[in-house]
């Protein structure tokens, strides 16, 4: 009976004016409240989306690509000393234990940032046990010789090869298949999340309107200003949200596939190169043995066609022509964006490709019985040989990888600076309208009370 007397009197109140106005006013603010919720919602999917691309996933993808090219690079100067014979203050030597310590301290940091469990704990751990087996076994030929050295290189060259660089390979794609299935997914669901937004603002900004509307045709004033400015406030602030949601996502767009894309394959690119540099001397140490000479060579061929999968002489005229190059360089060319990019990535095309054709040189030699000639072209530092050559590639990969780089965190302070104050502005806004609604209405009321 209670209750059906409650029911009885709210609608007996709801007959007249003064009740509808407290329902148009109570429309108001729930309309106002959705709205703000639906556009949090919104915020907080980009927002997310953004740190997980831009703080969390791509900087230990990088982390991880920047650990592998380091190993590989210590792994190319070990076996450049085991060439040349050099003793322990050797610069190959020197370069390799800089590059230890280089990948060390980078492993470090990966397990004091670890975000997502054992995907990324387990290969770091592998890295840190098996590089601990690899400088033991690697110590050992520095006091052997003969079948006893191949054989402890052998060793070391496949714990490299076999199972450290791939447990570097599975710290980047930890890191890289949820990035891929974050951004995926936000992408999917980016209008959706969206929608009640847009939807509710439209009914806010209705149910403001049909308030002032009404309280014309019962108050015979043209305008009421507190309800106009609520009205006014939620206009803007609909401007605002659509503006700031659609810049950030568009930021996310850039950094994602812009700057990250070419990020990850000159990464990668890097990485295998310097893998290949390490083959280059490999052929000098099976000099005399051909199976395992043969294998170094079609591991570098292999290698060298993930950066670019056609024949030298062909690729730069390819690229000239605009012509989509298969391979990671390839890859890099076709995902030109910015200012100085396109220059920088057909200079590490172009470096690279004449690092190829000294190779060439180098595997003639080795055929032709001249391995002297062979090892000088291999390790020469001069114009025109072998390790001089590489480095102008590294730079040139460097500067293309850095124009990318500076994009990238430029669109991610970008996006976050767009973000970091929308929360504020919704609570704000939402404020704002509730405190003028009820300003608009209160006086309305009032008028009935007497």
């Amino acid at each position: 009976m209670e209750t059906g007397a409650a029911i009885k009197s709210v609608k007996s109140y709801l007959a007249f004016t003064p009740g509808k106005m407290t329902a148009a006013l109570a429309c108001c603010i729930v309309g106002a409240l959705i709205m703000a919720l639906c556009a949090f919602v919104a915020y907080r999917g980009t927002r997310q989306a953004i740190q997980t691309v831009g703080k969390d996933a791509v900087p230990s993808i990088v982390a991880a690509e920047r650990i592998r090219a380091t190993l590989a690079d210590a792994h190319a100067n070990a076996m450049n000393a085991v060439v040349t014979g050099e003793g322990e203050n050797g610069p190959s030597l020197n370069k390799f234990r800089q590059d230890m310590e280089l990948v060390h301290a980078d492993l470090l940091t990966a397990a004091q940032n670890i975000t997502y469990g054992d995907e990324e704990s387990k290969p770091i751990l592998m890295l840190m046990i098996r590089l601990g087996e690899y400088e033991r076994v690697l110590g050992r030929v520095w006091v052997q010789s003969g079948d006893s050295a191949i054989a402890t290189i052998l060793a070391s060259n496949k714990l490299m090869r076999a199972e450290i660089l791939p447990a570097a390979v599975s710290l980047d794609q930890a890191n890289f298949l949820h990035l891929t299935a974050s951004y995926d997914a936000h992408r999917e669901n980016a209008l959706p999340a969206a929608l009640p937004f847009l939807i509710f603002i439209l009914i806010t900004l209705a149910v403001l309107a049909a308030t002032q509307i009404y309280l014309y045709k019962k108050t015979r004033r043209i305008l009421n200003p507190a309800m106009a400015a609520a009205t006014a406030i939620a206009f803007v602030f609909a401007i605002y949200c659509v503006y700031t949601l659609k810049s950030a996502e568009s930021a996310l767009v850039s950094i994602k596939q812009d700057c990250f894309d070419s990020i990850h394959a000159l990464s990668k690119a890097r990485a295998i190169a310097y893998d290949a540099n390490a083959d280059e001397s490999l052929y000098l140490i099976y000099n005399g043995r051909p199976a395992e000479q043969q294998k170094a060579f079609d591991s570098f061929k292999a290698k060298a066609a993930e950066l670019v999968a056609v024949e030298p002489k062909e690729a730069l005229a390819a690229a000239a022509a605009g012509k989509r190059i298969k391979g990671l360089l390839g890859d890099e060319l076709a995902n030109v964006t910015f200012a100085g990019e396109g220059e920088a990535a057909m200079e590490t095309l172009r470096t690279w490709i004449e690092y190829r054709n000294i190779d060439y040189q180098i595997t003639g030699l080795l055929r032709q019985g001249r391995y002297q000639e062979a090892v000088k072209l291999d390790l020469g530092t001069a114009p025109g040989q072998s390790n001089w050559a590489f480095d102008q590639f590294d730079q040139a990969l460097g500067k293309t990888l850095e124009i990318n780089q500076s994009a990238f965190r430029d669109g991610v302070d970008r996006a976050f600076e767009l973000l970091d104050i929308f929360p504020y502005v919704l609570g704000i806004t939402l404020l704002a309208v509730v405190l003028a609604c009820i300003l608009g209405m209160k006086p309305r009321l009032d008028e009935y009370r007497f």
